[in-house]
């Protein structure tokens, strides 16, 4: 078993490092890379894939109105942002600006590549 005197700092360094640095993701900000954290580690499945593709691909092209707006929703909860954004439910007005469309678009454009296969009786 490995106690935390056999690890050393600059393994601790590397690894942290490692875990969240992505060849995707272009260098953000610390306060981005936050945003992106929560953007990925949602309470639903479904929310952590949505959220966090969307975050990876728009979040370092945001500016700090589209950031505040993401903010906001990344603070409701899973349920009722995944009924918003898939489009069964219309995201409340207070909610509904342009970080809120983007996000409906990028849901509706496939991004996991899904095929429908109608079911034969």
């Amino acid at each position: 078993m490995l106690r935390a005197s056999h690890i050393s700092p600059i393994s601790l360094l590397v690894t942290r490092t490692c875990c969240f640095s992505s060849s995707t993701v272009p260098q953000l900000d610390r306060h981005r890379r936050k945003l992106l954290y929560q953007a990925k580690q949602r309470g639903m499945k479904e929310n952590c894939i949505l959220v966090g593709g969307f975050a990876e691909e728009h979040l370092s092209e945001m500016d700090d109105s589209e950031i505040s707006q993401f903010e906001k929703l990344l603070s409701e909860i899973d349920p009722e942002l995944n009924e918003w954004i898939c489009d069964v439910r219309p995201f409340p007005s207070h909610l509904d600006g342009s970080v809120a469309q983007k996000m409906k678009t990028y849901a509706n454009s496939n991004p996991l590549n899904y095929t429908f296969v109608p079911h034969k009786e």
